[in-house]
């Protein structure tokens, strides 16, 4: 996805009034100061939603993080039990990313979903497998490459995950956190992906522009390899008022194409690969 700095126009100072009973009364509305100069998307992140685990290091951090809530990065707030956000753009892509441990960061990565941006072949050493398994992207096409698809990260065990961390990442807006100027990322991956399928459903069959729906987040217990975690679980809230729609239409104009990040790729750190079978082939 091609990069773009984030456009400082009319329209920015309309965002700059959502929330902004938050805002001290001088602040508001002022065409005095000034924010950072001369950044695009690559000098800034882009704050996260994060569903916290028993095992999330935030849970150790701050006394306000507790396992089951949302959290969100960057600002190191608490959204507490549940959420409701509305969606302002959405991605889908691909990261070959290492099993967590082994710090060479993200491998190789298809931020349209659909094309590597480098040929190669890295030795993995995944848990719980004597003798390392290369992975090997010999062909630019995703597809072809064979590395999403299950039976890859661990070829000799064809039920093991694909190779490739399979990202759908949504731009959303939280109405009730009037702290907020700007939307936030969700990205959702691995045991998330069935629960992003189905939120992906219920906007592509809603019949209105996903800037008109509000949905509701809410944190639900469920049993993997390793035992209980807490995964997502989305349900229609109803449609946006005409301000939230006309807001949210203007977050979509002002953040069309830019690559945002959300702390770099932050997934890696929750999503290494592991070769367990920790994905779903349900649909």
């Amino acid at each position: 996805m091609a990069k773009a700095p984030v456009k400082t126009d009319q329209s920015n100072n309309e965002l700059a009034t959502v929330g902004a009973s938050s805002v001290p009364a001088h602040l508001q509305n002022t065409s005095r100061g000034t924010n950072l100069q001369g950044m695009d998307s690559d000098d800034f992140i882009v704050p996260r939603i994060k569903l916290l685990q028993g095992i999330s290091p935030e849970v150790e951090a701050f006394d306000e993080a507790k396992s089951g809530e949302f959290w969100l990065n960057v600002l190191d707030i608490s959204l507490g039990e549940r959420i409701r956000f509305i969606p302002i753009n959405n991605r889908k892509r691909y990261l070959l990313l290492p099993p967590i441990g082994d710090d060479r960061g993200v491998l190789a990565r298809a931020d349209d979903g659909r094309t590597w941006n480098t040929l190669g072949t890295w030795s993995i050493k995944l848990k719980n497998v004597r003798q390392p398994v290369d992975w090997v992207i010999d062909d630019l096409d995703v597809r072809r490459s064979g590395l999403a698809a299950f039976g890859t990260s661990n070829p000799d065990d064809p039920d093991s995950n694909p190779a490739a961390t399979l990202f759908y990442e949504y731009l959303v807006w939280l109405p009730d956190v009037p702290e907020l100027k700007t939307p936030v990322l969700l990205s959702l991956a691995r045991s998330q992906a069935k629960k992003a399928r189905d939120l992906n459903g219920k906007i592509e069959f809603a019949g209105v522009p996903m800037q008109g729906l509000v949905f509701e987040g809410v944190a639900v217990t469920e049993n993997g390899a390793e035992g209980p975690y807490n995964n997502y679980q989305f349900a229609r809230a109803g449609f946006t008022t005409e301000e939230q729609f006309n807001m949210a239409c203007l977050f979509e104009e002002r953040f069309r194409g830019v690559d945002y990040e959300g702390k770099g790729d932050v997934a890696a750190e929750e999503t290494g690969a592991t070769g367990d079978k920790t994905d779903s082939k349900e649909f």
